[in-house]
């Protein structure tokens, strides 16, 4: 047997060449052309505006037709696939790629979020490292940062990080500690 007689010598879905990505990225132009037209009709002319302002925002329907025409067929393609070619290795990885995707994006916005807290937080701190030197190791999120006071046309005032103290220095088993006791000893 050869590749000629059209059997399938592995377990995996290699799509067919599709004619749905080109006309969904036509009907993009044509429905942000519209858009910049419908809310810039001068863009091209007298000419062009007297036009669109005849036909309002109507001028982005053909785009929108287009992007609903080929989100219809090109789904009802990706159906059709699926009963025809979907082995179970292929529905594994489908399975796999939508995990590994959803956990990225919840690790992004855990990582943008943190980092929006973090600097909201301590506006004028330094770097995480040094920071993590002055606090003596604590995390940052284990300290409430101090009110911000007004200080005339200033603002608030900056707020600084308290060098540790020389038992904090000293002490090797600080990590060990309640954050109870940290705070205690920092009064």
């Amino acid at each position: 047997m050869n590749m000629a007689d059209g059997v399938q010598k592995h377990p995996y879905h290699l799509v067919d060449p599709s004619p749905w990505p080109a006309l969904g990225a036509i009907g993009a132009l044509l429905l942000a052309f519209g858009a910049a037209l419908g809310m810039h009709p001068d863009m091209l002319g007298t000419h062009v505006e007297a036009i669109v302002k005849v036909v309002e925002w109507w001028i982005v329907a053909p785009g929108f037709l287009i992007i609903f025409a080929v989100m219809f067929w090109w789904w009802s393609d990706v159906i059709v696939e699926s009963r025809k070619y979907h082995t179970t290795v292929v529905q594994l990885g489908l399975r796999y790629g939508m995990i590994l995707f959803i956990a990225s994006e919840v690790l992004f916005f855990a990582a943008f979020f943190w980092a929006f807290f973090d600097s909201a937080l301590y506006p004028g701190a330094p770097e995480p490292g040094k920071r993590a030197r002055a606090l003596a190791g604590v995390p940052s999120c284990a300290r409430v940062p101090p009110p911000c006071l007004p200080d005339g046309d200033e603002g608030c005032r900056s707020t600084s990080i308290r060098e540790p103290s020389s038992s904090e220095r000293r002490s090797s088993t600080l990590l060990d500690r309640s954050s109870a006791t940290l705070f205690r000893e920092a009064e």
